[in-house]
């Protein structure tokens, strides 16, 4: 069987009414829903519902009137009337699925956005879910997105939020409040897909310390991990797989 599109795992994490207050709105990609989804927020990020290494990744800001800002990597481009937005759109997405999410005003590092992704696994014969790692990933400088490799930095999940703006005083407690997150996201999508023992969820926190889910990955990649100097997380992670 395979694994559920970014759409499909919303869906199965939004069943769950707990989950729901740390899940962005998010939205299967068309002309109407787009327009809706702006005028709530203003801002919003549009993605490839299948991708999975952060590319063709927009964000679409509204500025004035019928001016639109949309940015891909590093590059920003302004686009004047609703159409002529939605034509863009259109010649870049063609036939392939996109989704669209309520865009998080991520805390940043000098200026720099930042998420966190976290390694959730279970021991085989096991249906206990367990934290096993996390890395703060923090994105290129001009970057909106931490996957791309372009100038992105890597830090310990302490020390990225001590750096960062969140507003927050106790950082046990928000990382102990991600980890509960987490842990919920991992036991909502294995009711429906028993048999994967492991999952990657990309955690922002936003200037006030509240944590969103941005993303939940079936069969994430362990690359974070294992460019790490320090290893610990890496061997770890690969201590799970094998029990």
């Amino acid at each position: 069987m395979g694994y559920p599109s970014k759409m499909g795992n919303f869906s199965l994490m939004n069943n769950r009414k707990s989950l729901q207050p740390y899940l962005p709105t998010t939205a299967s990609f068309n002309k109407n829903t787009m327009w809706n989804l702006m005028d709530q927020y203003s801002e919003l990020i549009i993605k490839p519902s299948f991708s999975r290494w952060g590319e063709n990744i927009y964000k679409l800001s509204h500025v004035s009137d019928e001016k639109y800002e949309i940015q891909n990597e590093d590059i920003v481009k302004t686009i004047e009337g609703k159409e002529e937005t939605i034509e863009y759109f259109r010649k870049k997405i063609r036939y392939v699925p996109y989704i669209i999410q309520q865009h998080i005003p991520l805390a940043k590092i000098n200026g720099r956005p930042f998420d966190i992704r976290v390694m959730v696994q279970r021991r085989k014969n096991s249906h206990l879910w367990v934290v096993t790692a996390m890395i703060a990933k923090v994105a290129g400088d001009g970057y909106i997105v931490t996957n791309l490799r372009e100038g992105r930095t890597l830090l310990n999940v302490d020390d990225a939020i001590q750096q960062s703006s969140i507003n927050i005083e106790n950082i046990n407690v928000l990382i102990s409040e991600m980890n509960s997150v987490v842990l919920m996201g991992a036991e909502q999508l294995s009711k429906s897909f028993s048999l994967p023992r492991i999952f990657g969820f990309d955690i922002g926190i936003d200037l006030h310390g509240h944590i969103w889910i941005i993303e939940g990955n079936f069969g994430p990649a362990l690359s974070h991990f294992s460019k790490l100097e320090n290893k610990k997380m890496y061997h770890t992670i690969i201590k799970f797989l094998n029990e």
